[in-house]
């Protein structure tokens, strides 16, 4: 169980992707703040600061710096192998650690699938691969606003 007073994870997402700029430029705006905590690779944030013209304090940005990811692998808007193993490893680690209460809870940036099955060609989703983690074996997706709440009936499904 989590401490209430633990962070909440935010995985940074595929670093070829806008997962990165979204945690960035909510960071520098101010709306997220010390209560979380986001998984990644400070090499990309750094970079992605720079190529947006951001000013971040990364004194009060708490990064669970994976490692994986350095500048020079940066490649946004680039199909890219390495960035969706990364990614994939973010949300492991996130998802072991608000397993074991560090973190209160999991919010991921979006992952480019094509990416991530480069590196595990069997990886279908976020919501497959977090329920494994977790031993669940039947899951849904459900998004809500308000008093709304839908679930998918399928997902990763082709018409084909």
């Amino acid at each position: 169980m989590a401490d209430m007073g633990a962070p909440l994870a935010i995985t940074m997402g595929d670093a070829s992707g806008v997962g990165p700029e979204i945690v960035l430029r909510s960071f520098a705006s101010g709306t997220l703040g010390a209560d979380v905590v986001v998984y990644g690779d400070e090499a990309i944030l750094r970079h992605g600061a720079q190529l947006l013209h951001l000013d971040v304090d990364w004194g009060r940005l708490a990064v669970v710096d994976l490692g994986l990811l350095a500048a020079d692998d940066h490649r946004p808007r680039q199909l890219d192998a390495a960035s969706g193993a990364a990614a994939q490893a973010y949300v492991a680690r996130a998802t072991q650690d608000a397993l074991a209460g560090t973190v209160a809870g999991l919010v991921t940036m979006p992952m480019n699938k094509e990416a991530t099955q480069l590196s595990d060609p069997g990886f279908v989703g976020h919501t497959e691969f977090i329920a494994a983690l977790c031993g669940a074996n039947n899951v849904t997706m459900m998004l809500t606003n308000g008093p709304l709440a839908v679930t998918h009936l399928s997902t990763q499904c082709t018409l084909a």
